[in-house]
């Protein structure tokens, strides 16, 4: 999923508060609202590098007449943001454009002072050839003042990375294995792996290995297990092998009585 841009602003209706997804358990996992996780009270201002924000018009839509240059950064004020299940949304009240980003395209998010630093990568892994063709983008969210600690950027860098985990990036190599494998299934985002019939699916894009893998490494070793594979034996039937010799799964036991002289006596296979 791409960066894309937004035209109208989010609304509170168009997603599940957090704390209401909680307490109750969802009447159905598919066609459900997103989950918002944060949301800021009062806009927030955001600063990137004003060499970048000329390269980016989808960001430079942001900016607007009320943005603000100081050395080589621009901050843009008056912007929105929700922290969603599926996506952050950024949206400026002042020219009236926002943008979706979906989570794989956040590399890097970190608390910086009372900002949250965010390193965006806005290229295609499909498409880019090599490490030139990468582009990335530096961006500061700054909540506005405030004494309340679930506005604070602490409370959004929590909430970011929380959605992080709901949404890892299918194309990561490094995440082989199940879906979910390197975060977690919840109720959230449940309707992406489970099908309304209850069988399990894999989401677009993400490969599922161990099936078929594991059944031709199977068969190279000769398929399933003999018949007696599992089965606990009788002692008759131990007493019937091979009374003349020892096998490859015989020992001989030394044991010694205080007042009786050494014997020795054969066990089979233990």
């Amino acid at each position: 999923m791409a960066i894309s841009s937004i035209s109208s602003p989010p609304a509170g209706e168009d997603f599940t508060a957090l704390s209401a997804h909680q307490e109750q358990t969802p009447t159905t996992f598919f066609a459900s609202k997103p989950v918002l996780h944060f949301h800021t009270s009062q806009p927030a201002s955001l600063r990137v590098r004003s060499e970048d924000l000329s390269a980016q018009s989808d960001f430079k839509s942001l900016a607007g007449d009320n943005a603000t240059q100081d050395g080589d950064n621009t901050t843009i004020p008056n912007i929105d943001v929700w922290v969603t299940s599926t996506s952050l949304l950024l949206y400026s009240t002042s020219t009236s454009a926002g943008l979706s980003l979906p989570y794989p395209h956040i590399t890097v998010h970190a608390l910086s002072g009372s900002s949250v630093l965010l390193e965006l990568s806005l290229s295609d892994p499909n498409t880019a050839s090599d490490d030139e063709d990468f582009q990335h983008l530096t961006l500061h969210i700054t909540p506005a003042s405030s004494t309340s600690p679930d506005q604070s950027a602490e409370a959004l860098y929590r909430a970011i990375g929380d959605c992080q985990e709901l949404n890892t990036d299918p194309d990561d190599e490094d995440e082989a294995g199940m879906p979910g494998e390197g975060g977690w299934i919840t109720s959230e985002n449940m309707g992406s792996f489970v099908g309304e019939d209850g069988e399990f699916r894999a989401p677009e894009g993400v490969t599922v290995y161990g099936d078929d893998e594991e059944d031709e490494e199977e068969g190279a070793r000769g398929g399933a297990l003999g018949p007696g594979a599992g089965r606990t034996r009788g002692v008759d039937e131990v007493d019937g092998d091979d009374d003349g010799g020892a096998g490859e799964g015989s020992k001989w036991i030394r044991t010694a009585d205080e007042d009786q002289p050494t014997s020795e006596h054969r066990t089979n296979g233990i």
